[in-house]
């Protein structure tokens, strides 16, 4: 009888470590949020033709991390003016950032916004322009890491034109915490016009 009251005890012990494992109990807590603090809003020192925007970011890692930031400023009259910061975050940190954005001094500035557009341990493309030449099209491509080591990537530039379509790949190695301009060269029919630059990234 002891025996028999035994397992059922047991087998109802590991039913429920399960439903706890399962609901979340016991994944594995990350432990770590990087970002701007609820109830937390930037703040703007406004002047005639910059703004200064500041802003709390925090980094609960018990290690450093490192984000691209954009701050960003919107006009009465319509305008959008941006600029993007690298920032490398201190473990277990909260800490104001500050960007200076300009404007034009026939503008007056209506609000300003913060984002991460590339967030802690990540590879993005955050920028592409591009021109082109008779039978050729070249494409400027920024690529931000925010990794503490390199990253190999294989880069497609793609260039649309109203008869089609045409693309080069290239490989690349983005180095470590950087924001950096690749450049590829697609060729196409002189007597097309490109109607689209794009860039894919795989890694």
């Amino acid at each position: 009888m002891d025996k028999i009251k035994i397992l059922i005890i047991f087998s109802v012990s590991i039913l429920l470590l399960s439903a706890l494992s399962f609901s979340g109990w016991f994944e594995d807590d990350e432990g770590g949020v990087v970002g701007i603090p609820e109830g937390e809003d930037p703040e703007a020192d406004i002047h005639e033709d910059y703004i200064e925007i500041s802003v709390k970011i925090m980094n609960t890692y018990e290690e450093p991390k490192q984000i691209v930031m954009k701050f960003e400023v919107g006009t009465v009259e319509g305008g959008r003016y941006s600029e993007n910061q690298f920032i490398t975050l201190p473990e277990s940190s909260r800490e104001l950032y500050s960007q200076v954005v300009e404007i034009p001094v026939n503008e007056t500035g209506d609000f300003v916004d913060t984002e991460i557009i590339v967030n802690e341990d990540e590879t993005r493309i955050i920028d592409v322009r591009g021109e082109s030449y008779d039978g050729s099209a070249t494409i400027n491509v920024t690529i931000a890491n925010t990794n503490f080591d390199s990253e190999k990537a294989l880069i497609e530039f793609i260039i649309k034109t109203e008869n089609g379509v045409y693309n080069k790949k290239k490989s690349i190695e983005v180095s470590k915490s950087s924001v950096e301009v690749h450049q590829g060269e697609v060729e196409i029919p002189s007597d097309e016009t490109p109607i689209d630059f794009d860039v894919q990234m795989t890694s």
